[in-house]
């Protein structure tokens, strides 16, 4: 049975095969997205780095608000731990970072942003860190904060991702101690 549209016969026979082949066509990227990721594996991820933090430049941008930016920090200890397996020692040589601080200098509350690098054999970790502190006054003797991470991976680790919280405080016999739990994908 032929149907006339637009001035053009069309055969159903034809139409519906068509119709059916173009769903399937149009809906394929969607599906084959949806199952990449339900297939890639979510695990436990902490990083736990002790160091102590130098140089930067402080300015003040306001009246009492403090601005440091370019802060570094000096790991002395890094350990990686994904899921069930043993943990990672990366070289804590090959760590970078840069911190900047946005705080309050009366009531000692404020943000701090570090990106930071980590160096294993085949790849590299690149993570942000975003934080909130308070109570950080002098002498110095005492600080915490607490906040959120992400990261990606580069070279071998590439299609890593990393996110989670992140804390941190001052011990006067360990210097800083950061740790940042959460979760991981793609990490081989």
């Amino acid at each position: 049975m032929r149907v006339s549209k637009g001035g053009e016969k069309v055969n159903r026979k034809i139409l519906l095969p068509v119709l059916v082949l173009a769903t399937v066509l149009l809906a394929t990227p969607f599906v084959s997205t949806a199952s990449a990721r339900t297939l890639q594996t979510r695990e436990a991820f902490t990083l736990t780095e002790m160091g102590l933090n130098f140089g930067g430049t402080s300015t003040m941008i306001a009246p009492n608000i403090e601005l440091i930016t370019g802060e570094g920090f000096a790991a002395y200890y890094i350990a990686v731990d994904v899921g069930t397996s043993p943990p990672i020692y990366p070289n804590a040589a090959l760590y970078s970072a840069s911190i900047d601080v946005i705080m309050n200098v009366v009531t000692g509350a404020g943000v701090i942003h570090v990106s930071e690098t980590i160096v294993f054999v085949d790849g590299t970790l690149v993570i942000n860190t975003f934080e909130r502190f308070t109570g950080l006054l002098p002498p110095y003797t005492s600080f915490s904060s607490n906040g959120v991470f992400v990261g990606y991976g580069t070279g071998a680790l590439s299609g890593v991702k990393v996110q989670g919280t992140t804390s941190t405080y001052l011990s006067l016999t360990l210097g800083v101690v950061s740790t940042r739990v959460g979760t991981v994908t793609g990490w081989v």
